[in-house]
């Protein structure tokens, strides 16, 4: 299983969102006090961004039915000993918010993965100017390639729900094609690791070995996964298959079955 769920990670993102928030606040009211009013401004739009965020992730929780946390509100430095400084822990800051939401991409494959869903969507919206750039990407869980790419601009705020709107209708109507160019997959049995590449090198071993019917290669693969597993619920699961491949009785699954053996008395 993942270390955690997708709601959890997300309350901890929400938590990082509003916190850059406070952050972003305390160097617009540095710069303000410093009487250098377009810096201030562009700081406090900041701050308005980063909370529009947060309550984005907010409201997403409440729509799936998932428990919301409301982190406390700490102390934010507003005097820094240059001009400079603030600068330099903002680009820093959005360094750190760039590699949260990238690991919170990675989970949620990571959890499709587990579920046997073949992809996840994700998206974003981008302001240029007064208009908005909305783009998603669809990307299989299991190797993370990209299927298919959507893009839709909105020339006012007014029309952003138009564009919105619009991208969803092509991703539903180019998903089905794209997914049909995946195997389909069933859910996975409950495996326990850490270990994502084990997870996968999972997923793809038993798919060769029980839908391409290329035993010698998810033999292998599956063997790599027991020896990347940091934990035996993989291991026996992974055992397991590996003795359901060895069951035909060729040279070659006789040889299998003395591998397998060897997995299961670890």
């Amino acid at each position: 299983m993942a270390d955690k769920s997708f709601a959890d990670a997300l309350n901890e993102q929400i938590a990082n969102e509003f916190a850059a928030s406070q952050q972003y606040v305390g160097m617009a009211v540095y710069y303000d006090a410093d009487t250098l009013p377009r810096l201030a401004a562009f700081f406090y739009r900041q701050a308005l961004e980063e909370r529009e965020h947060a309550m984005m992730m907010v409201q997403y929780l409440l729509d799936v039915g998932e428990e919301v946390q409301i982190p406390d509100i700490k102390a934010q430095a507003t005097s820094y000993s240059d001009g400079m400084t603030p600068v330099k822990q903002a680009l820093a800051q959005e360094k750190r918010v760039g590699e949260e939401i990238f690991a919170l991409f990675e989970l949620a494959r990571e959890i499709a993965t587990r579920e046997g869903a073949k992809a996840v969507l994700d998206g974003e919206i981008v302001r240029l100017g007064q208009s908005y750039v909305v783009s998603a990407r669809l990307v299989s869980a299991r190797d993370g390639a990209e299927l298919a790419t959507f893009r839709e601009t909105a020339g006012t705020e007014n029309e952003l729900i138009g564009a919105i709107g619009d991208l969803s209708r092509a991703v539903r109507a180019k998903a089905g094609e794209s997914l049909r160019t995946i195997r389909a997959s069933s859910e996975l049995e409950r495996v326990t690791t850490p270990s994502l590449a084990a997870l996968r090198k999972y997923v793809e071993g038993s798919a060769l070995a029980d839908e391409a019917g290329e035993g010698d290669r998810g033999l292998a693969l599956l063997e790599e996964a027991v020896a990347l597993s940091q934990r035996w619920g993989l291991e026996a699961e992974t055992s397991r298959a590996l003795a359901a491949l060895g069951s035909q009785g060729t040279s070659t699954n006789r040889d299998r079955n003395r591998r397998s053996d060897r997995v299961s008395r670890r």
